[in-house]
């Protein structure tokens, strides 16, 4: 699976990484930072379709994204506009 792409936003770091935190926890979303870089990690969700995680690194002015698994018999596309979707109603 080689689905990488990036997400701007106007934020700035901390505040993207505040929102993204905020959220995880509102809706139970399970997200791991790596112990090295504390602005990188994993994010785990379960869909109706199956379960997704996706590495992410959160940048000043956007948020880059790697899908790692996705539903089978699932299009990448779909799964990177519903990610897409998310990503702009939580950062912009």
């Amino acid at each position: 699976m080689a689905l990488n792409f990036t997400h701007p936003h106007a934020l700035g770091l901390a505040e993207a990484r505040r929102r993204l935190v905020e959220e995880s926890v509102r809706q139970g979303i399970e997200v791991l930072f790596d112990s090295a870089d504390p602005n990188s990690g994993e994010v785990a969700a379960a869909s109706p379709l199956g379960k997704v995680r996706a590495r992410f690194q959160i940048r000043e002015a956007d948020i880059a994204v790697e899908l790692i698994k996705k539903p089978a018999f699932v299009p990448e596309s779909l799964v990177q506009g519903a990610l897409e979707d998310g990503l702009t109603k939580l950062l912009g």
